[in-house]
């Protein structure tokens, strides 16, 4: 069956109500992550929360659909029996396909299907965007690169620490000016983050650490930032992730008088970084224990579990189709299994995605179903 993108809605969610897939752009990099908030599309929110306000919310849906083509069907097996002349056909399990054609406009597509997966990530937040920087000269942030390499991001006053800019190295024996001091032996080769701590804001400190450890001399590329947002009141925060995937990545943080900037450890890095994690999350996400992390297709889909309970599975995405009459398909279970783009000769690019279920789908008269998926689903 094909439909015009003008008479259906499509909303991706994943199976649990607990997590989101959102699409960060970090530097030139579209990097995937695993989210407890939701959001537009527009906001890089590819798979919302299993929930009905996924499917009501405006700029939920997947925008500039061109086209969905989709396929219901079943895997059948051939019975025969010795001394009989017919086979009987017997259906093993469901096989639904839907493929979505859209106008090309961002890369959250690419970026599921394409990038790698098993990065770990922390987020640093200040408490209110505009307001006074709040932390002390000598202040420092430490992290550490998947592979081992630590550097300590230390606070100077720009009103006062004369030639020292961000991206300096600090110099106990070269007494590096700090702002009301110079360097001492503890902050012996940590990289400078310089803020005005008389009129700087807490969006300059987003600014100027993002600076600091995307710099030639800070981690250079070893740790992913995420671009601040702009200045305002209340909570700002940016995300580091780990620019190699692995369980390696799974490193602390060291912060001393941080006060205004919250962080935590990196968490969420899967595999050995040996390759193994090296495609998008085409199969949704799952709770290990801990954290709801990408799935990398490699377990039992019966292995993915939900934070509620190990009965309540989480394999793949949800694909919600509403009709312009009204109705509602539900097609649970969705592995992600193709991605292509194509240049029109206008010059827009347009772009296929194509899922794959083996799950029984829902049908609605009024909603999308969002009921959650069990073991015998599978």
């Amino acid at each position: 069956m094909y439909y015009l993108g003008k008479d259906v809605k499509i909303y991706l969610t994943t199976e649990t109500d607990d997590a989101s897939v959102k699409v960060l752009q970090i530097g030139d990099n579209a990097q995937p992550t695993v989210s407890t908030s939701d959001g537009t599309y527009a906001n890089g929110f590819f798979a919302h929360k299993l929930a009905a306000a996924s499917l009501t919310t405006a700029g939920y849906e997947v925008p500039d659909l061109t086209g969905v083509d989709l396929g219901l069907g079943a895997v059948d097996e051939d019975i025969s029996y010795i001394g009989r002349s017919a086979v009987v056909k017997a259906e093993m399990k469901k096989e639904t396909t839907i493929t979505l054609t859209k106008k090309k406009n961002n890369s959250v597509f690419d970026a599921v299907y394409c990038t790698a997966v098993g990065r770990a990530t922390t987020t640093l937040t200040v408490t209110d965007g505009d307001a006074a920087v709040g932390v002390a000269e000598d202040a420092a942030l430490t992290l550490i690169s998947t592979d081992g390499t630590t550097k300590k991001y230390s606070i100077t006053n720009a009103a006062s620490d004369d030639t020292t800019v961000t991206g300096t190295i600090l110099s106990d024996s070269g007494n590096t000016d700090t702002g009301a001091g110079t360097a001492e032996a503890g902050q012996d080769n940590a990289i400078a983050v310089s803020i005005n701590l008389s009129s700087g804001t807490q969006h300059d400190l987003l600014t100027e650490l993002k600076t600091a450890i995307e710099g030639t001399t800070g981690h250079a590329g070893k740790i992913l930032v995420s671009a601040v947002p702009a200045s305002a009141d209340g909570n700002l925060s940016i995300v580091l992730t780990q620019a190699v995937p692995g369980t390696d990545g799974n490193t602390a943080r060291t912060s001393a008088s941080m006060d205004t900037l919250s962080s935590a450890n990196f968490t969420g890095g899967t595999g050995t970084g040996a390759g193994d994690d090296d495609v998008g999350p085409r199969w949704g996400v799952y709770y290990d224990g801990a954290n709801y992390v990408f799935n990398n297709g490699r377990a039992d889909p019966e292995d993915a579990i939900d934070s509620s309970a190990s009965s309540v599975k989480t394999f793949g995405y949800r694909v919600h189709i509403k009709l312009s009459s009204g109705q509602w398909m539900s097609i649970p279970g969705c592995q992600m299994t193709e991605h292509t783009m194509s240049i029109n000769g206008d010059g827009t690019s347009d772009e296929t995605i194509g899922f794959t279920s083996h799950v029984t789908p829902l049908i609605g008269t009024t909603t999308g179903d969002v009921s959650r998926l069990a073991a015998t689903d599978l």
